[in-house]
């Protein structure tokens, strides 16, 4: 696919308007001119932009590939770091997010400059951790930017950067690890690489100390380890109350909405949503990156707890967000929020469009933990849309899958989902009330992060 053409066409508005204005001559303008027109309709034809002008293939690539940098250029006339946060925001210019940072690490790699290369490793890494979706983090990329960091470095600041740098490696790990559903079983080996970290009390530098607590808590969440994760939040709040600054304020914000998400996963949830609300609301909330991440765990805490107009509110600022074209440019996370959203609002003919856009952007069920996921839903809807019946083939299915997995009754909650959505049905349909396990495993899913899968089930439930 033509580069200049998906940057065009998934422009929001404002940026649009801007290019529309450039003043170009001759044919580099007539490609501009018709490659913005194919961008307005979604169409991408090479050919006929070609035919039209007369253009061999290497000079319509040639053109198409100046453009694509004068409308970089127009929109960051700094280019740099700037237009690479641009693009690492938004899922659908990944590809120009990589394509670009290889083009500038040629110029920062021939810099003489050190502090100029290691300012430029440090925040495309940052870019990278807090921006791109797990899906789209790659880690050879992050490896090869950490080594290059490091070796930018003066001897004295060797030893917090290289104790930063696997920090940020672990947790890119963890990331993957529990996205693949394989993070069980790793996790003596991921913890032996938080233990070579050292001990954080020996710290003193606050943005050290966030950093080695950050990926603890996120380990101890990601194996399910909720009160210990709770604690370790709590030991690093204390920890960096005893230093100032506006990136400990920001860190210090980043944990509490942590530690909010440990309230959820606890079942506190009325005091989850409380924190969240709290926080997400604050001041401080739009500097924090990643804030997306936890406004994904606020409208499950929402739907929860029953304040469907705080997550109708949250869904609609993103889907205006993302107006312009919503299907190709909106992130994993929120097609996920909106499939649970338009559940609960019994708006289910859109809930399946973002259904069958989530498995989309899963193809062949690459990420375990959001097939899973998705699977979960699908039956949901189905049921819940009037389709009883189709759920049972569904459950059956799902069920051989996650034995495949390694994920079987005897060894793990997720196949239950089924089991007891299974035995919903048959209740309807016999009269045969739940067994003691299915009642068992029911309840199971009314708690900590199954909950929002527990109401679901209550809604297949009570379904006249």
């Amino acid at each position: 696919m033509n580069l200049l053409f998906e940057f065009l066409k998934n422009l929001p508005e404002a940026e649009l308007r801007k290019l529309k204005a450039l003043v170009l001559r001759g044919t580099t303008d007539k490609v501009f001119r018709a490659m913005l027109a194919q961008a307005e309709t979604g169409t991408f034809n090479r050919n006929k932009i070609q035919k039209s002008l007369q253009l061999t293939d290497s000079h319509f690539d040639k053109i198409s590939s100046e453009l694509l940098y004068k409308s970089y250029h127009t929109l960051f006339p700094e280019k740099g770091l700037e237009l690479l946060k641009f693009l690492s925001y938004k899922v659908t210019y990944v590809k120009h997010f990589y394509k670009e940072l290889s083009r500038q690490q040629r110029f920062i790699d021939k810099s003489e400059d050190k502090k100029l290369k290691a300012l430029f490793y440090k925040t495309t890494i940052n870019h990278m951790h807090y921006n791109l979706s797990i899906m789209n983090k790659d880690g050879q990329v992050m490896k090869q930017l950490s080594k290059k960091y490091v070796a930018a470095l003066p001897k004295n600041e060797l030893a917090a950067a290289r104790l930063w740098v696997s920090c940020r490696l672990i947790f890119n790990s963890i990331d993957h690890l529990f996205a693949s559903g394989h993070i069980i079983s790793e996790s003596k080996k991921v913890f032996a690489q938080i233990q070579k970290l050292g001990s954080p009390e020996k710290l003193t530098d606050p943005e050290l100390l966030f950093e080695y607590y950050w990926v603890l808590t996120y380990y101890y969440i990601s194996i399910e380890q909720f009160a210990t994760g709770a604690e370790v939040a709590g030991k690093a709040v204390d920890a960096l109350k005893n230093f100032c600054g506006e990136e400990v304020a920001l860190n210090i914000v980043r944990l509490e909405m942590k530690r909010a998400e440990l309230l959820y996963f606890s079942s506190r949830f009325q005091e989850s949503f409380q924190k969240y609300h709290e926080v997400l609301t604050g001041p401080l909330v739009d500097v924090i990156q990643e804030r997306g991440y936890y406004i994904t765990k606020y409208i499950q805490v929402s739907l929860i707890t029953g304040h469907l107009s705080e997550a109708k509110k949250m869904v609609e600022s993103f889907i205006q967000f993302y107006a312009r074209r919503t299907d190709e440019t909106i992130p994993v996370r929120e097609v996920f929020s909106c499939i649970k959203y338009y559940l609960f609002a019994g708006e289910y003919d859109t809930a399946f469009h973002y259904l069958q856009l989530g498995f989309q952007r899963n193809p062949k069920g690459k990420y375990f933990q959001y097939e899973v996921e998705l699977r979960n839903l699908q039956v949901a809807l189905f049921y819940l849309w009037g389709r009883e019946e189709d759920i049972l083939q569904m459950c059956e299915r799902n069920i051989k899958y996650l034995r495949s997995h390694g994920y079987g009754v005897r060894d793990s909650d997720f196949p239950y989902f089924y089991v007891v959505a299974r035995a919903i049905f048959e209740s309807k349909t016999t009269g045969r009330a739940l067994r003691p396990l299915e009642e068992e495993k029911f309840n199971r899913y009314n708690i900590g992060s199954y909950a929002l899968y527990g109401r679901l089930l209550q809604m297949m439930r009570d379904k006249k």
